[in-house]
């Protein structure tokens, strides 16, 4: 297995995310926004990588996840949708997020802002 991590302008992602991955066998190739903040870009990271750690061990294909994500561009965040198909790992994820935030005394409203480095 080999990971590979991307970071790069939020305008080059596929559709509107800070967090995006694809599978190829089993390579993984992780694209996350640049939010600006070299800090808030690494939990942006933590959280792909925990929410696909959960999505393929419940037998979530990314293809599934991608589809889903796609078909709904005007949610602020697919994966809260209710007939999300990875909800519940999409939630999951979050809290680590939120935790790591409240341990760095990060306010989550500031934190999930976005403030994407252009």
């Amino acid at each position: 297995m080999k990971i590979t991590i991307n970071i790069i302008p939020h305008s080059q992602m596929r559709y509107d995310t800070l967090d995006d991955w694809q599978m190829d066998g089993d390579n993984i190739t992780f694209q996350i926004a640049d939010t600006g903040n070299n800090l808030y870009t690494k939990i942006v990271l933590i959280h792909a990588l925990v929410e696909q750690l959960l999505t393929e061990a419940k037998g979530i294909s990314e293809e599934e996840i991608t589809k889903f994500d796609m078909d709904h561009p005007d949610s602020p965040e697919p994966g809260l949708e209710q007939d999300a198909p990875y909800r519940s790992e999409h939630l999951l994820a979050e809290g680590i997020e939120r935790l790591i935030c409240a341990y760095l005394n990060i306010p989550w409203r500031e934190y999930n802002q976005g403030g994407y480095n252009e």
